[in-house]
């Protein structure tokens, strides 16, 4: 509360909140409700995982479902949504006419039309546009991806003064991105073990040669 006093009473601009269920029990978010509807957060984001999770385990949809009626600010679904499949069914989970399916809980001014995409947009830079219903031919999400990795690269450089440090910043991403890949692990051998620029950049251009995407979601 006072960490939330001073920043409201210090800034002009909307303010969100991001939070997990807690750090070590599921429960701990209970006692920061009725403080979090103290404030006028533009809207608040919540992980349902506790901290000691970090990612690992699945997010609970139920205890998100749960909370949700306490919540009187916008209310943010994230968590675990990797596929289109993924969407519609936490979606369709959390929006459901069905008591049952809803856990008894949800009411149609709980429901949930705003989802975050974390770790299942870095796996799948195309979800976004999925979830939407827009798909792309082949060719077409191969240059798009292609465009994205190579000007994201650049940027850093530049900002970087050509530090090769940033390879290990790329590598982070490709962690992730070679999931959109038929052979991910294949990608990723390729890129695991580069701390040269040169190498990094003709390594992409090969995986963008010989390594074939994977059809959309």
């Amino acid at each position: 509360k006072e960490i939330f006093d001073k920043v409201f009473n210090n800034i002009e601009v909307k303010f969100s909140l991001k939070c997990r269920l807690g750090y070590y029990k599921d429960t701990e978010i209970d006692e920061l409700i009725d403080c979090f509807n103290d404030y006028p957060f533009s809207e608040i984001i919540i992980h349902p995982r506790i901290g000691k999770q970090l990612y690992t385990g699945t997010a609970d949809v139920d205890r998100f479902a749960e909370i949700a009626p306490s919540i009187k600010r916008p209310l943010v679904y994230n968590g675990d949504i990797f596929s289109v499949d993924d969407f519609r069914r936490i979606s369709e989970k959390l929006n459901s006419s069905s008591p049952v399916e809803t856990y008894g809980r949800m009411s149609s001014e709980h429901k949930v039309s705003t989802f975050m995409l974390g770790r299942g947009l870095l796996t799948n830079p195309f979800l976004a546009d999925e979830i939407k219903g827009k798909s792309f031919d082949y060719e077409e999400r191969r240059k798009i991806l292609h465009h994205f990795v190579v000007s994201l690269y650049l940027e850093r450089l530049r900002h970087a003064g050509g530090s090769p440090k940033i390879i290990g910043c790329m590598k982070e991403l490709w962690s992730y991105m070679m999931n959109s890949f038929e052979d991910p692990q294949n990608v990723w051998r390729k890129i695991k073990k580069i701390n040269n620029l040169d190498v990094y950049e003709e390594t992409v251009e090969l995986i963008f040669r010989d390594e074939r995407l994977i059809s959309n979601s």
